[in-house]
């Protein structure tokens, strides 16, 4: 009895030995599907989430989502529902990520050369088939608890990555009992994942509902719960280990590529921001690479142990054929650009939704390309930086060169003044004399643009700067679409005729509801932006603070002098979802404090500074270290 054991598991090595090189040559194959997948899902889900924020924010009366009202916010009936909507979404792209995974170590088995349609085409087949089995309607629930502890080491690692405002963490922290609650019911939810760890395999291979895939799983742990847990701890921690080295190499790599070909004021910045994407990008490619490797890791433990509890060669001979009917069930013809599959009930469906997966690949790269709209560096819960009339302490403030030194040293937001000529032109300046600026003592409401062309507004600055010329808000607008966000205030002069109007009409024109704020010390002018459109989002611009304002409809936000912002202030307003913005804040000492309370946005006539001081506490000291060192 031995003996044939120790020859039974002789031949399962040997097979899936072989059935490993098989799969690296495939591995092309593999990766080009994850990539495509990953591309898909973001392609849908990216712009699915953002509308969908968007709506439920207006149905549930909030301007701005903030730590304070998300309780209220996710308690909310149009949030449960888009939460519902996600929650199902996620689970059925996932589980047929999964199946088609599967699939994949199927076809592999036939040692055979394998394309992205012999793996994407039969796994959305091999989905439908096994939820429409009755007791599996649930399956692609499973699938997505399933993905998530494989992905459990990823996960843990961009939780200590994450970049946690201090009023976040104090809040957390504070709330030790629902934090171990969670913990507790993640860890629960894990072990009862894991007993089902074989689940799509029994139902795919055995054709089990999911009742009796569990109970056979448990059944597999029960005899080899051991090796099968070393295995999996192993892989992972050996994973990890190669997410870290590759981490902190791509991170090294790119301080010294920004060190060659940055300036060295602008070198802290850059580095701040691409760490972020670094994150991004790299959190995408380690959680390709850890589906990939544990479902094939599960996969041939599966076989590796369900093969050694059978006897003879002929046993495991009739269980590779049984592995091959997955696919056998779809017969593919090559053909130029099309291929032929077998005639089936699902067969239109499956090709259909593939079909306009792959389509809507091409179709969101084509119209996204030139907008990049996945670009976006204000964070969901931390400080924005706008900077101040530009980055008006290196350039003539409202000016195209201070916009463009804003963009260049990366703020999210470029803070602009608007006013109206006398002949009804939209232009950029703060003060009504243009005395201060330029040097004329003359008013904008008395020069026409043609007039004010003329005028040199640079000059005064600095000699480098000779030449500059008061901008129209149309041609700021066509230079900042889709590199920085724009905080636009108006100027309410009592000469003005339609410059809230003209106003709303450029940004609608241009397509940038999304990328502009309007602000105002007049609350009325915000009045008449939400009467032209309500979707725009709108700042009252405050100097001095007292009183209970927070509810004040046609204001998203607060504009308010730094020395008058408090912690209640700001509770307040992030209560009844609505942001604080905090001017002018310049000071080392002004920027900490601003950055302890939590600001939505920090307007800076230093932007630079305030990006080293509020975003370089998520670079740990080594990188500071590092950086620091390239300048010595």
């Amino acid at each position: 009895m031995e003996n044939e054991r120790k020859k039974t598991e002789k031949l399962v090595k040997q097979w899936l030995s072989k059935n490993w090189l098989s799969k690296l040559k495939n591995i092309k194959t593999l990766i080009l599907f994850e990539l495509i997948y990953k591309a898909i899902f973001l392609i849908v889900m990216v712009p699915l989430v953002r509308a969908l924020m968007k709506v439920t924010l207006k149905l549930s009366g909030f301007s701005y989502l903030t730590l304070e009202n998300l309780i209220a916010f996710i308690a909310s009936p149009a949030s449960i529902a888009a939460i519902a909507l996600l929650f199902i979404l996620i689970s059925v792209f996932i589980y047929v990520e999964m199946m088609s995974l599967i699939v994949y170590y199927h076809s592999s088995l036939r040692f055979r050369k394998i394309r992205v349609s012999h793996v994407f085409f039969p796994g959305l087949w091999e989905s439908f088939r096994l939820i429409k089995r009755k007791g599996n309607r649930a399956l692609n629930f499973y699938a997505l608890f399933y993905y998530f502890v494989y992905s459990l080491p990823l996960l843990l690692g961009m939780i200590m990555q994450m970049r946690i405002p201090a009023y976040l963490l104090d809040a957390i922290l504070n709330l030790k009992s629902v934090v171990i609650g969670l913990l507790i019911l993640l860890c629960a939810a894990a072990y009862f994942v894991y007993r089902g760890i074989f689940v799509l395999h029994y139902c795919s291979f055995d054709e089990m509902n999911f009742k009796d895939a569990y109970r056979m799983s448990c059944k597999t742990l029960k005899g080899h719960g051991a090796k099968i847990a070393s295995a999996m701890i192993g892989y992972n921690v050996l994973l990890c280990l190669f997410y870290i080295a590759l981490y902190y190499g791509v991170v090294f790599l790119s301080g010294l590529i920004i060190y060659r070909t940055v300036s060295e004021t602008l070198v802290v910045a850059v580095f701040l921001t691409t760490f972020d994407q670094i994150n991004l990008y790299f959190s995408l490619i380690a959680g390709m690479l850890s589906i990939i490797v544990n479902c094939s890791l599960v996969t041939r433990l599966f076989l590796q142990y369900k093969l050694t509890d059978m006897k003879g060669e002929t046993q495991i001979l009739a269980m590779q054929e049984k592995i091959s009917e997955v696919e056998d069930s779809l017969v593919f013809e090559n053909r130029s650009l099309w291929f032929r599959i077998r005639k089936s009930k699902y067969t239109r469906t499956v090709v259909f939704v593939g079909g306009l997966s792959f389509a809507l690949v091409g179709l969101y790269f084509g119209q996204n390309f030139k907008s990049n709209i996945l670009i976006n560096r204000e964070p969901l819960f931390g400080t924005a930086i706008s900077a101040h009339r530009g980055f008006s302490s290196v350039a003539p403030e409202n000016t195209i060169p201070a916009i463009q030194a804003a963009i260049d040293n990366l703020s999210d937001y470029a803070e602009i003044d608007v006013q109206e000529t006398k002949d009804g032109e939209i232009i950029l300046l703060h003060d009504s004399n243009l005395k201060r600026t330029t040097g004329k003592n003359q008013y904008i409401w008395n020069l026409t643009y043609e007039e004010l062309e003329k005028i040199d507004a640079g000059k005064k600055f600095g000699r480098g700067f000779e030449g500059t010329r008061i901008p129209k808000l149309e041609e700021v607008l066509a230079l900042c679409q889709n590199t920085i966000k724009l905080n636009i205030e108006l100027k309410i002069n009592s000469h003005e005729k339609q410059l809230v109007e003209e106003v709303v009409r450029l940004i609608e024109e241009y397509g940038m509801e999304e990328q502009c704020v309007l602000s105002s010390v007049n609350y009325g002018a915000l009045g008449r932006v939400k009467a032209l459109n309500p979707d725009l989002k709108t700042g009252y611009i405050m100097s001095f603070a007292y009183g209970y304002f927070y509810n004040w409809e046609n204001a998203d936000f607060f504009s308010v002098k730094s020395s008058f912002i408090s912690k209640e202030m700001i509770r307040y307003a992030h209560s009844l979802g609505k942001g604080i913005h905090a001017w002018t804040v310049n000071s080392i000492a002004e920027i900490e404090r601003m950055k302890q309370l939590g600001v939505d946005n920090i307007i800076t006539d230093q932007p630079v500074r305030v990006r080293e001081i509020v975003y370089g506490e998520g670079l740990n000291s080594t990188f500071q270290e590092f950086i620091n060192s390239l300048f010595k």
